[in-house]
Order: C-alpha cells, then structure tokens, then sequence
C-alpha cells in the first residue's frame, strides 16, 4: 500500500486518475506502475519485465525506482510493507573518473549560450553531457593508436 507521496501531481494523479503536472502520454504508465506498487507488500514485487527495477546506492534508507519513460522514473521506499515517499523524477547517471554519481534533476538543461560556441581552448567548452573527460585523463591503452 502506497503511504506517502513526495510529489503532489504524482498524489493527484494517483487519487483522481489525471493531473495537468504530468504529461498526458506518460499517465497511462504511471498509473500502471502506481497500482502495482498498491499492490505490492516488499520491494522485489516490483520486479518486473519493463518496470526496470533497481534499487538507488547511497541512501538509506534504501530507494528503489522504476523506469516510466525516457528519464522519469518513480522512486520510492518501504517501511514495513507500505511504499512510502513516492516520487516522480527525472535523473540522469553522471560518469567521472570511473565512478558513477547519481544527480537528480528537477528543470531542463540550459541551451548553451552562443558565446561558448566561439572558445578555441578545448578545457575552456562547456561539456554539455557530463560524459567527456578532460584532455589528459584517457589511459594509456586508448592512447595507442594515436601515436
């Protein structure tokens, strides 16, 4: 049983079955994954084909979140056998230096400003992805071929 929401539209749209706040084409998956989440008594009940289930690292208590579309994803925790702060987000995995952060993102990415586009100093671009290492950090290996 779900027992708190952190996200108000998510909470609308569970009682009502619609909200404004939540894109209209994502509403039916939504809803799918709401009421299984009803339904589910621990966690691993929401493993299941399509939902891409996992749990967060780094919180505790534990997160767990399932795929909607795209980015968003419901995360949640469970206390007992009740689902609670159930939210409705969008968050993207961050590579740097081998290690994967998790950085939530609640508004857009800003376009680039056309300044930057004119930079001629490599470091001085801005890394829009959040992928790319900087010149100097590529081992040695992938250097190679280059040589």
């Amino acid at each position: 049983m779900i027992r708190t929401f952190k996200n108000k539209a998510l909470a609308d749209l569970f009682a009502t079955g619609r909200s404004s706040r939540i894109d209209a084409k994502m509403q039916r998956r939504v809803l799918l994954r709401l009421d299984r989440l009803d339904a589910a008594q621990r966690p691993e009940d929401m493993n299941l084909p399509g939902f891409g289930f996992h749990a967060l690292n780094g919180f505790s208590p534990t997160r767990y979140t399932v795929h909607v579309n795209g980015p968003w994803c419901i995360t949640f925790e469970f206390d007992g056998e009740d689902a609670a702060r159930v939210d409705f987000e969008q968050y993207h995995r961050e590579v740097r230096h081998d290690r994967v952060h998790r950085q939530a993102r609640r508004r857009p990415v800003p376009e680039p400003s056309r300044s930057a586009a004119g930079r001629n100093h490599p470091r001085d671009r801005q890394d829009q992805g959040g992928d790319c290492l900087p010149a100097g950090h590529f081992p040695s290996a992938a250097l190679r071929h280059y040589s």
